[in-house]
């Protein structure tokens, strides 16, 4: 199956999706609580970026190409991505092509319609078919392990019912639990009710299913299940307490894990929003965050401080919720700290400063990607000067790294975007890191120096073309990557 066939195939699937767009007796809007990760802003500040937006964002969902051509609202993204990387040292000369074609579409209004479908599938293909190489091959990947060049992956393929009786939305389909402080997909169901306003705004929700696991041939004896439920006692107020129930079996080990969950959100004065969230796993304490959000629009002034902890050494457990450990052996205990602040001045100058600590528990069991470090950086930066449309930034850092011999280390960034014309972006900078993984070759790269450039044209509103250049200069090898990219919005 060819590049051209796939093309013809996810056109086709564009134009021939069925949909069931019924309107309801009672279209009342929906309201969806805000995603727990990242914290949600202040509600100040979200009504002015809600007040912000254009009023077709609503009125016109019912509009476009496809709606008229089909008769009913389908809305989406198709995307043909190309993919050049090679890599150059004494040893390796090695590249890689690969082309991605992805497919998003949403069927339906969820604000209108009873019934709404969304869907999202990717087809990848190997251009290079077999590599020829002295010794392993560096963009190895586990679309290697197929015996075709082409494969296609479906990550979302739902149908959801919304407003029936006391339920407020009903999804049968392959989905992810939106809210969850864990990243699970799976296949199987789930029903949210509707917030009762007479008892704290007290509202509950259910799923179960079989968890999807992209590179696992076999589900058999896999399961997940849960519920939640929550409440808004005062205003600005948020409370949720959730449990999931994991059964993954692999080979001949099968992992049951009890996961509890238990969150809360707080907004003051439209400015400051708080959040804390504390997880147990095996009835044991796993990990907890504590996070506060502060916006002052009026000052143009930005605070961000949060605090993690892992409390105890992972181990083997479902890959649902452990999807590291089976690669990296242990993970061992640490605290991170994270501290950012930011000013506007004189509507051109933006100063913004912040720190990041993290400590790892005991110090001696350090390990790739689980690393002790201390990094403080100051970036200041123009925006809309000289000219409308420029603006710049340059980020200066400091490194301290106990335990190693890496000891101080300084480095600096830099990014100039440019868009002043119309439909037309362009970016080039560089970024820093001390530690950086490697998907790649399953290993830790240290003193990672990034360059890039960037350019985006849209010559109208649906289609967008994308050209970018990135270096990667690490300890031991530079890696060279070529990006382009077609996208047309529906």
């Amino acid at each position: 199956m060819g590049g051209t066939a796939i093309r013809n195939t996810l056109l086709g699937l564009m134009l021939c999706t069925v949909g069931w767009a019924q309107e309801p007796s009672d279209p009342a809007p929906t309201d969806k609580p805000a995603s727990s990760e990242p914290a949600p802003k202040p509600e100040g500040e979200a009504k002015k970026e809600e007040a912000a937006k254009p009023a077709a964002d609503d009125s016109t969902a019912d509009e476009g190409f496809p709606s008229d051509l089909l008769g009913f609202p389908v809305h989406g993204r198709l995307s043909l991505r190309y993919r050049l990387r090679w890599n150059v040292n004494k040893d390796t000369h090695d590249s890689d092509n690969d082309l991605y074609q992805y497919l998003s579409a949403d069927i339906g209004n969820r604000k209108k319609h009873l019934l709404t479908a969304h869907f999202n599938f990717r087809v990848a293909e190997d251009l290079d078919g077999e590599h020829h190489s002295n010794g392993a091959f560096t963009y190895d990947s586990l679309q290697d392990t197929y015996e075709h060049r082409v494969t296609a992956d479906v990550y979302y393929a739902y149908a959801e019912l919304h407003r029936v009786l006391f339920i407020e939305s009903a999804r049968v389909g392959r989905q992810s639990l939106d809210e969850h402080p864990m990243m699970f997909h799976f296949d199987g169901a789930r029903v949210d009710t509707m917030a009762w306003s007479k008892v704290l705004g007290l509202q509950a929700g259910a799923y179960a299913g079989i968890p999807v696991h992209a590179y696992e041939s076999s589900w058999r004896g896999d399961a997940i299940y849960g519920g939640w439920v929550q409440a808004r006692p005062w205003t600005g107020s948020r409370f949720r307490a959730e449990y999931t129930r994991i059964r993954d079996a692999y080979k001949d080990l099968t992992q049951r894990d009890d996961l509890w969950c238990f969150s809360g959100w707080q907004s003051v004065a439209d400015l400051l929003m708080l959040h804390a969230r504390y997880t147990v796993l095996e009835y044991r304490s796993y990990d907890h965050l504590l996070r506060g959000d502060l916006y002052v629009p009026d000052w143009d002034f930005r605070v961000n401080a949060s605090w993690y902890r892992l409390y105890r050494t992972t181990q083997l457990t479902s890959i649902d919720t452990d999807q590291f450990t089976w690669i990296l052996n242990n993970y061992f205990p640490y605290d991170q700290f994270s501290l950012l602040v930011a000013k506007g001045f004189f509507d051109h100058i933006n100063l913004q400063a912040g720190a990041e600590l993290r400590a790892v528990s005991p110090y001696d069991e350090e390990g790739p990607g689980n690393r002790s470090f201390q990094r403080y950086f100051f970036s200041p930066g123009i925006q809309d000067w000289p000219l409308d449309g420029l603006s710049a930034s340059v980020t200066l850092e400091y490194w301290n790294v106990k335990h190693t011999a890496d000891g101080d280390q300084k480095s600096a960034g830099f990014d100039v975007t440019y868009k002043g014309i119309k439909g037309l972006r362009v970016s080039v900078g560089s970024s820093f890191a001390l530690y950086k993984y490697d998907v790649l070759e399953d290993l830790e790269r240290e003193h990672v120096q990034t360059y890039y450039a960037k350019v985006s044209y849209s010559p109208w509103k649906p289609l967008k073309f994308e050209l970018g250049y990135q270096l990667e200069d690490n300890d031991r090898d530079d890696f060279h990557t070529v990006r382009i990219a077609v996208t047309y919005s529906f």
